[in-house]
């Protein structure tokens, strides 16, 4: 498990690596809240077109995640993620809340400039 975190000016893009469940959701949600509370996020991308596998526990941390972003002013979206992730994402509710693009420019390009 191994997540990249890059900063675009105001935007911040985390990228999950591997498989974030219950053993690994913890770390992953501390490096995340640390990037969303660093300076003015306006976008924050959850990037999991590297992630194999995600349980309830990944969920909790997208969603953590989210609230924080979205209580500092900013707006969170996520891209990727194999049939097992975005089925995990689908039956979860996050698209009802949290916009799903198909790659990180995507989002980019229709989330950091509504």
């Amino acid at each position: 498990m191994q997540v990249s975190i890059k900063r675009q000016g105001t935007v911040v893009v985390a990228q999950i690596h591997g498989e974030l469940d219950q053993h690994h959701a913890s770390g992953i949600r501390e490096n995340l809240e640390i990037a969303a509370r660093q300076g003015t996020v306006s976008l924050f991308v959850f990037d999991l077109s590297d992630l194999s596998f995600m349980d309830s526990s990944g969920i909790g941390v997208l969603m953590g995640t989210h609230k924080t972003v979205t209580a500092l002013g900013g707006k969170t979206a996520v891209v990727g993620g194999g049939v097992g992730v975005q089925k995990m994402i689908q039956l979860s509710g996050i698209p009802r809340m949290i916009p799903l693009y198909s790659s990180v420019e995507d989002a980019i390009e229709k989330e950091a400039f509504k």
